[in-house]
């Protein structure tokens, strides 16, 4: 008759199991949650570093010192405030103001804000697929 070894517990296939379906449903739980946050991204692809810059929002207001050349800048709003338009000023020589698009501090908005070349700005915006798939 032969004689069956035992595995001990920590190479046991039935413990790795669980141990990864924790893990997948930790990671998924993480990733829902997440996305409930709104981040505005500031893009310079001017081909120069942009000076300082102001950013309002939903009732918040978001200063960066500069943004290098072919760089971006990622801005997490507070979960407070009530939905409004992006507002960005540029603090150059000559100042610009932008004003647009639409964001709520919560709900999984990402707001891309392109300034180009010629200083002229481009925005597009997009949900979180979590948050689409769970209204």
């Amino acid at each position: 008759m032969l004689k069956r070894k035992h595995r001990p517990w920590w190479q046991r296939r039935r413990l790795w199991l669980g141990v990864w379906a924790l893990l997948v449903v930790f990671v998924l739980l993480l990733a829902v949650f997440r996305s409930n946050h709104s981040a505005i991204v500031i893009y310079n692809d001017t081909g120069f570093a942009l000076p300082a810059l102001n950013v309002a929002a939903c009732g918040q207001e978001l200063s960066v010192s500069s943004i290098a050349a072919e760089s971006s800048k990622r801005l997490r709003l507070q979960n407070r405030g009530s939905a409004s338009d992006v507002q960005l000023d540029i603090l150059a020589a000559d100042p610009i103001h932008w004003e647009g698009g639409y964001i709520e501090p919560v709900g999984g908005y990402r707001i891309e804000v392109r300034v180009l070349p010629d200083l002229s700005i481009q925005f597009g915006s997009q949900i979180s697929f979590w948050q689409r798939w769970l209204r």
